[in-house]
């Protein structure tokens, strides 16, 4: 309940003003207050999960997920960019169409990132990302 409340009110907070980006900052922030509430629920009932190396191991995983930013902010930049400066007289709804290519481009782009990030730093779940689009296909 209270990720949800924090997901409403930062929802309430952003939207008029950010729009679509409002709400997907909203849903980050509830998923993160929803994160918390589960770890400090967790810790209490079961008892802290020590391992060694587990900081340098969030460390790693910061670091892909920034390059996973960076690489989707920069593709969507760029998708943006060829969109509006490409010089073509779009034809009813295939501008819709090129963006939405793009934007799948974008997504594929910061998967792959991600998973070469996880790779490279050897973390654990590396080849469960890169097995992901096989077993989604066999569906």
């Amino acid at each position: 309940m209270t990720s949800v409340a924090a997901n409403l009110l930062f929802n309430g907070l952003t939207y008029r003003r950010l729009g679509a980006t409002g709400l997907a900052l909203g849903t980050t922030v509830g998923a993160l207050v929803n994160l918390a509430v589960l770890r400090l629920w967790f810790g209490h009932v079961v008892g802290r999960a020590s391992r060694p190396g587990r900081v340098y191991e969030v460390v790693r995983l910061v670091i892909c997920n920034l390059v996973l930013a960076a690489v989707a902010a920069g593709a969507w930049w760029a998708s943006a960019w060829l969109l509006t400066r490409a010089g073509i007289t779009w034809p009813w709804g295939t501008r819709r169409l090129a963006h939405a290519i793009l934007l799948f481009a974008t997504i594929g782009a910061g998967f792959a990132s991600y998973g070469v990030g996880l790779k490279l730093l050897r973390l654990p779940g590396a080849e469960e990302i890169w097995d992901l689009p096989k077993r989604s296909g066999r569906g």
